[in-house]
């Protein structure tokens, strides 16, 4: 099977799994990435502030806005 580049965008962060839409987007990341493929999630964060890349299972997970993005 090829291996994919997946971004999934979502307001809940796999880091802290509090409910059900967090453990949802943990486990299809999980699952995904033990397949093989790159993935990568772009979510929300507590603070203002970015969040450092965050490497978990073999998925990176960015928490935060970009301000280079945002311009």
């Amino acid at each position: 099977m090829k291996s994919l580049r997946i971004l999934a965008v979502a307001d809940v962060s796999p880091l802290a799994v509090i409910g059900g839409g967090e453990r949802v987007l943990w486990e299809q990341m999980r699952r995904l990435a033990r397949r093989g493929h790159d993935l990568r999630v772009l979510c929300r964060t507590a603070t203002d502030t970015p969040a450092p890349p965050t490497v978990r299972e073999g998925g990176v997970v960015r928490a935060g806005v970009d301000p280079e993005l945002d311009s």
